[in-house]
């Protein structure tokens, strides 16, 4: 920095630099807010087209590839096994065990895939059963319910006070359905379904979307 005779420094100029560098991450943010917008305006025009090749009946349809459990998370109630969740942008997918690994699930529901994708979902995914979010709010969105049993209690009514590990899991239910898991894995699904809601009625909601 130049200074003067009296070695003050030139504010005016640090000043300058300072709105510079405040108008630039101004614009940047901006920038990058627009180009969120389009991206989901973009998902949901890439769900809506997926939809459409999917047989009538049911619906599919792909969000963040984040959402991806070992199929040891969930137990669903009055079925055999463990189950896989995948959530999608408009639905859960539940897949029969033994599923595809995480990786070949994941290239299958690529968008750069040239096959329908009920043709990928019946071959490779073997779904056995989808649970729409379609319709859902995000004041009817599922929330997490403690365990049956806490610590130590026994289990009313049960025979000589035997406990189940569902009686101890936190759970959730959706469309008539309830999903086991520990309380950290029931949040992370709760808060991630309430996510996907959101996100969809906000966008269905801008004006700027052709999306209603």
């Amino acid at each position: 920095m130049q200074r003067d005779a009296e070695g003050t420094g030139d504010h005016s100029l640090a000043g300058a630099f300072r709105a510079a560098a405040e108008g630039m991450r101004c614009t940047v943010a901006n920038v990058n807010e627009r180009k969120r917008l389009r991206e989901r305006r973009e998902r949901v025009a890439m769900i809506e087209a997926r939809l459409s090749e999917v047989p009538e009946g049911i619906l599919i349809a792909k969000k963040d590839r984040e959402f991806v459990f070992d199929q040891d998370n969930f137990m669903q109630r009055d079925q055999a096994g463990y189950r896989k969740l995948v959530l999608f942008n408009d639905c859960v997918l539940v897949c029969e065990a033994p599923s595809t690994s995480t990786r070949n699930l994941l290239e299958a529901l690529s968008p750069l895939s040239p096959q329908p994708l009920r043709d990928l979902a019946r071959r490779d995914l073997r779904f056995r059963d989808l649970i729409t979010l379609h319709g859902l709010t995000p004041a009817s969105c599922p929330s997490v319910t403690e365990p049956a049993v806490q610590g130590g209690q026994r289990a009313s009514g049960s025979f000589d006070g035997f406990v189940s590990n569902r009686d101890r899991s936190h759970s959730f239910e959706i469309r008539g359905r309830v999903f086991y898991g520990t309380k950290e894995v029931v949040e992370t699904w709760v808060e991630a379904i309430r996510d996907v809601v959101s996100q969809l009625a906000a966008v269905r909601m801008d004006p700027r979307s052709s999306f209603h």
